[in-house]
């Protein structure tokens, strides 16, 4: 047979194959992934997103009985390295194992593996959201591998792995692993017991079909049986599951209900340090900064570079009108993270705190241009910069800068309250006298500095409100 008809023969089968049909239905799944791609070198996909369409979390999926997720998870994909990467292994290696396996026990093996491995993943780490077909592929890769090189029969020889493939099946399983230690919706006992579910399926399969079916069936009873009694009173998972709750409370703006989970939460695990920052932020909402800072303090004892904590402490700071100590917090978040705008953006407007320095406006500058830099769509770093150039007397550049803010409604009544003043700096008083009325109207609260910068410039009084994070 020529070797172009044989290579179109085997290209044929392969798009014919179990693997090609699942390797396309996990593509449409990542299409409606799509809308929820986040930032990053890998087109991460938000993981809220991925936990609502389907993927394996335990309390979920053991607690709450939505057991369809042990299915589900195996057609989602956390990233589109992930995506490829999987696709790949079903369209060259899957559908080698297919044409060994026969297409209905590589059926059999790749979702029971699927379902095995998703258990597996709930045993090891409770708490996990996991996602991705690799534990399903494991296992048919598993099996073939056992059929292969430890099933004697002769009707498997002209399929056996080659060297070459057996390189490609180790260099995809190591990836899995070393892929699986580093992310935090792919992990290692998911790959492993979904390879281990492959070996032992295909070892039942030639001994007896039904004995292995209910063997198999019985492995995943037992693993679920144990799994309920991993999440069953863990208090891990009861503190977890009152801090989620208190933040989605937070996120519909019922801050006293999200402190109760929080507080309950803090019960269980004392100092936890995600409940602290979630009871912090949600006491900042009510204002109660010094309550919200004690809660963000005691996270930075245990560890001095929590970016989250440094950062929100450094806001409740700037209500609180303890500006230096802020900058030290900004300062030192820099020094962690320097490619975050809003840090950039922050440092600016603590530095405004000292307006009447030259040297302490040129740095805010220096700052404000830099969270431009990195973030081009951060509005409130605009709203910044004209406030920088209004005090500077640059009021063309403030101008194209506050307008900029009107776009959005969490920066446009800042930028209004600061196109009111330009407006008086202008001499436009009739101008100025109908923001300020806006001004009066919205929820708006200028920083201490702002009111102190109005009053020696232009004598202008009874704007005080209690200060707001910018």
């Amino acid at each position: 047979m020529p070797i172009i008809e044989f290579q179109m023969k085997t290209l044929q089968s392969k798009f014919k194959s179990a693997s090609c049909a699942i390797a396309l239905v996990i593509v449409a799944c990542f299409l409606f992934e799509l809308p929820y791609l986040e930032p990053g070198i890998l087109f991460p996909v938000n993981g809220d997103a991925l936990t609502k369409m389907g993927a394996n979390f335990g309390p979920l999926t053991i607690l709450k009985n939505e057991y369809w997720r042990l299915l589900s998870f195996g057609f989602l994909h956390s990233n589109l390295i992930h995506l490829l990467l999987n696709v790949w292994a079903l369209l060259e290696c899957g559908s080698l194992a297919e044409a060994t396996l026969g297409k209905k026990t590589y059926l059999l093996i790749y979702f029971i593996s699927g379902i095995t491995g998703g258990l597996a993943s709930i045993l090891f780490d409770p708490l996990r959201t996991s996602v991705g077909a690799s534990a399903s592929i494991c296992g048919v890769l598993g099996a073939f591998i056992y059929v292969s090189w430890f099933s004697h029969e002769k009707n498997v020889d002209t399929n056996k792995l080659k060297r070459s493939e057996l390189l490609l099946l180790l260099i995809f399983l190591a990836y899995s692993l070393i892929l699986g230690s580093q992310s935090n919706s792919m992990d290692n006992a998911a790959h492993i017991g979904g390879f281990f579910a492959g070996i032992l399926a295909a070892a039942l399969l030639k001994v007896h079909k039904a004995i292995a079916c209910l063997t198999l069936i019985a492995v995943c009873i037992a693993l679920t049986f144990i799994d309920v009694k991993r999440l069953d009173k863990n208090p891990t998972v009861d503190e977890f599951l009152l801090r989620q709750e208190g933040a989605k409370l937070a996120q519909n703006d019922q801050f006293l209900p999200a402190i109760d989970k929080f507080n309950l939460a803090l019960k269980i695990i004392a100092d936890e340090p995600f409940a602290l920052q979630g009871r912090g932020e949600a006491l900042m909402k009510l204002e109660k900064y010094e309550e919200a800072k004690k809660d963000f303090d005691t996270i930075l004892l245990k560890d001095p570079k929590h970016k989250g904590a440094l950062f929100d402490r450094s806001i409740a700071l700037m209500h609180l009108g303890r500006y230096q100590e802020g900058l030290v917090d900004v300062d030192n978040l820099v020094s962690i993270d320097a490619g975050h705008s809003m840090v950039y953006n922050n440092r600016a407007w603590f530095r405004l705190n000292d307006f009447d320095n030259p040297e302490s406006l040129k740095l805010a500058l220096e700052d404000v241009q830099k969270a431009t830099k990195l973030d081009k769509q951060n509005l409130a770093a605009y709203d910044t910069r004209g406030t920088i150039y209004l005090i500077m007397g640059e009021y063309d550049n403030a101008q194209a800068d506050f307008e900029k803010c009107l776009k959005l409604k969490d920066t446009s009544e800042a930028a209004n309250f600061h196109l009111a003043i330009l407006e008086l700096a202008k001499g436009n008083k009739e101008a100025a006298k109908k923001r300020l009325a806006e001004y009066r109207a919205s929820d708006y609260k200028p920083d201490e500095f702002e009111l102190r910068f109005c009053q020696e410039k232009f004598g202008l009084s009874g704007l005080n409100k209690k200060s707001k994070t910018q």
